[in-house]
């Protein structure tokens, strides 16, 4: 009721999932009570993944949940761009490029015109302090984006639904203090923020770190802090503040023509709420609903309408749940649905006159069920799902992307979030005369022994999935990979499945799969082998997708895949079954690898699809005398990050090397909340912040004579072509003379960095430390990628 009374906006603007001020968000909904939301260029596709192996999109699917679990946590609301996440960018300019700087403003433009912001926040300044080129490109959109979302000019088609926007002034959120703490911050405004929070029982500082532990595939868990700090703010443009953000701003209902009676309305309601009879205030807030339809229309009219119903709701102590009997439905398909509803009021009857469904399909329910007080209705009715339904997927990957831009057709989906739910029902209520409606999604829930009742999405899927053991296959010479699928759900019979290769390059054995029997609600299984039916020289990829022919038509299988994590809502992505055939000239010597997991990553799945035997290292296998079975073992990325278990067996480790073993590191983080606590190397290294994130940088080749750059296969810098969103990354920038570095590279207007890979000699064994990105390039099938790895396997195993 608070946050209805107030009226005035704020928009906060960076360029990530985790970029924004939780502290700032919590205070200025839970205390000032400010509508506030917040505008992240992208989805977080291109960082890294501390709780998987998931990269991009799918990474991005994560990361946009942990958003808005986030927002869910602190109160405030949720945008996004159409920009995507390339990766870490050193300079605005590289962003703009690659995203699009027009598209991206519009969009920008978009949300402002529709949210009306009062205040524009940036995370970040224009001028660069903020590191990341993303982060800068962030605060340039804003400064752009707060003068042309008040000219007519600039987007005009966007006027046809919206009308230009002017907002007060715009800030930035200066974390200059935060950087230094003696930091000279005489020419900001400061704003005390994290006072005790008594209707919550909580501080702002344990609200926001609840908000920022939600991040977790970032690492950004943070302990609550119970004290008051300063935030401060640099002007940038707008009409001058001296004492507030929000100064000389009308935040209260007189701001709005005829708003003066909400005002009091609202306020005697909350003058006589009784905590222990919250209905009893439904009268005058339904009183209050009223007269807000009456007032003509203004910007917040539908927001405050939406408000409203939801205190309306809150106060009727009305419970109800839409229980589907699966979590998918599929296209002309029945679906039992169970509804309960429970009133929770002491005294009062309610009566629930309507419920209709919304989304795919259009029904209603109009029967009378009145329910009284402590008791609970309970119906179970079937819903149609129309054949022309869509299958479910995020509205922003439904339609192939450019690098640096999502295809999203319908400017107005730019405003969610997320997709819609799948179906929602509105329930209408009537309580004494007056009608409630109340919006539930229908989800799927089940009750999981140790962990209590969980929920998933509902989700429209196809009646036939399919899936394929690898993503990527790696082939050289006339090697030949099995293929093993899975098809699941309704197959018609004698429907014949295949994969559309190049006939002229591959040959399939069967050729094909033909359906004999019904498989309705069965699973089949079933491999095929792949091989070249000529030599193949140059390198070059396929994409391969699984295809049916049913009486003479032919289509593509789709391929279902779901994202899991306890923190965040199951994720679907429905896309076509595919695989990548990659040939790679490439000589293999050395076969059996140890892989130890790090971070996660798919490098090991990888190598398997390129012929080698690797085997996942358990525990107690980390021992010399045990490894000293392996070719190479490799650890994966950020190991000694996030795995402090193996600190310990480090000295087996290079044991292992010692006695004639070749050990492989993959990068190591070096920032604020990560660092390397055990020398990973034989000799000392010095693990840096240094990256190229340009990945068509030049690459040096610093000693055309090393074993790893001569064979088995020939490194060129040809092997760096192709390479996608980097050259890597926390490079080593200082190493004991033991080590050779055989590579350097650098961006742009930089220096070289000479850190990309280091190799030593150390006892019998070989080692090497290296930040190329192995872990993106590998799963992209770029085959210099595949040569050098092989190479680094083959070093010290030329004789075995």
């Amino acid at each position: 009721m608070n946050q209805f009374q107030t009226v005035g906006n704020v928009l906060y603007i960076a360029a990530h999932p985790d970029d924004e001020n939780t502290r700032l968000i919590s205070y200025l909904v839970n205390s000032r009570y400010f509508r506030t939301a917040y505008l992240s260029m992208t989805r977080g596709d291109g960082g890294q993944n501390l709780i998987g192996n998931e990269q991009s999109e799918e990474l991005g699917l994560i990361r946009t949940q942990e958003l808005l679990a986030a927002r869910r946590t602190d109160g405030g609301e949720q945008f996004f761009t159409r920009a995507n996440d390339f990766g870490y960018s050193k300079n605005p300019e590289e962003t703009f490029e690659m995203w699009g700087k027009q598209a991206i403003l519009e969009d920008v433009v978009w949300v402002i015109r529709n949210f009306r912001p009062d205040v524009i926040i940036t995370r970040f300044p224009t001028t660069g302090e903020g590191g990341h080129g993303h982060h800068t490109a962030s605060a340039i959109l804003a400064v752009e984006a707060f003068e042309a979302a008040a000219d007519p000019k600039r987007f005009p088609e966007q006027l046809k639904y919206v009308q230009p926007w002017k907002t007060k002034r715009l800030f930035w959120n200066n974390f200059m203090r935060w950087r230094n703490p003696n930091a000279d911050m005489s020419a900001t405004l400061p704003l005390e923020i994290g006072e005790y929070l008594p209707l919550k029982g909580e501080s702002i500082g344990e609200i926001a770190a609840k908000s920022r532990s939600w991040h977790r595939s970032q690492g950004f868990g943070t302990a609550p802090q119970y004290a008051s700090i300063s935030e401060f703010f640099s002007q940038l443009a707008g009409d001058s503040a001296k004492t507030d953000i929000m100064e000389n701003i009308q935040t209260n209902w007189t701001r709005i023509p005829a708003g003066k009676a909400i005002e009091v309305g609202i306020q005697a309601v909350i003058d006589k709420f009784d905590i222990q009879a919250p209905s009893a205030s439904i009268p005058g807030l339904m009183k209050i609903y009223n007269e807000l339809q009456q007032i003509p229309s203004f910007p917040e009219k539908i927001y405050k309408l939406e408000q409203l119903t939801e205190i309306i709701g809150l106060c009727s102590g009305i419970h109800v749940e839409f229980n589907a009997e699966s979590a998918v439905c599929f296209p002309g398909a029945d679906l039992k649905v169970d509804v309960s509803f429970i009133n929770r009021d002491k005294e009062n009857l309610y009566e629930l006159r309507q419920i209709q469904i919304q989304g795919i399909v259009n029904q209603n329910f109009d029967s009378t069920y009145i329910c009284e007080p402590g008791k609970e209705f309970k119906k179970t009715f079937k819903l149609s799902i129309p054949e022309s339904t869509v299958v479910s997927n995020p509205y922003w990957l439904a339609n192939p992307h450019s690098e640096g831009l999502l295809n999203v057709p319908d400017r107005n989906d730019i405003l969610l979030p997320e997709s819609r739910p799948v179906l929602t029902a509105v329930c209408v209520f009537n309580y004494k005369g007056l009608e409630i409606p109340i919006d539930v999604p229908i989800e799927y829930r089940w009750v999981d022994p140790s962990r209590g009742q969980l929920n998933k999405p509902l989700v429209v899927t196809t009646t036939q999935s399919a899936k394929i053991n690898q993503e990527i296959f790696v082939l050289s010479g006339q090697d030949e990979r099995v293929v093993s699928i899975e098809l699941s759900g309704k197959v018609e019979l004698g429907s014949v499945f295949s994969l559309d290769l190049p006939s002229e390059i591959f040959v399939s054995e069967p050729r094909e799969i033909i359906v004999s029997d019904d498989l309705l609600n069965r699973t089949l299984n079933f491999t095929l082998s792949i091989s070249p039916n000529r030599m193949l020289k140059p390198d070059k990829a396929w994409d391969v997708r699984l295809q049916k022919n049913v009486n003479g038509k032919t289509s593509y299988v789709k391929s279902v895949t779901e994202i899991n994590y306890d923190h965040i809502p199951q994720q679907t992505w429905i896309k076509d079954a595919q695989l990548k055939l990659v040939h790679v000239n490439m000589v293999r010597v050395g076969q059996a690898i140890g892989y130890l997991n790090g971070a996660g990553d798919k490098v090991a799945d990888c190598l398997t699809n390129a012929g080698y035997t690797v085997t996942m290292l358990a525990d107690d296998e980390l021992r010399a005398d045990k490894l000293s079975k392996y070719d190479a073992i490799i650890v994966g990325i950020r190991a000694f990050n996030t795995r402090t278990d193996l600190l310990k067996v480090v000295p087996e480790l290079m044991k292992y090397t010692e006695n004639g073993g070749n050990l492989i590191v993959q990068y190591n983080t070096k920032n604020w909340i990560s660092n390397v606590e055990v020398e990973p190397g034989p000799y000392p290294l010095t693990v840096s912040r240094d990256r190229v994130t340009e990945e068509k940088a030049p690459v040096k080749i610093l000693d055309k004579n090393h074993p790893i750059i001569k064979g088995p296969n020939q490194i060129t810098e040809k092997d760096f072509e192709g390479w996608i969103q980097e050259r890597g990354l926390y490079f080593p920038d200082s190493w004991d003379k033991s080590y050779t570095a055989l590579l350097a590279a650098h961006d742009k207007g930089e220096k070289d960095s000479e850190g990309l890979l280091l190799a030593t000699k150390f006892g019998k064994g070989h080692y090497v430390y290296t930040g190329l990105s192995f872990f993106r390039e590998l799963p992209a099938g770029v085959p210099g990628a595949y040569r050098l790895m092989a190479n680094l396997i083959a070093w010290g195993n030329e004789a075995n």
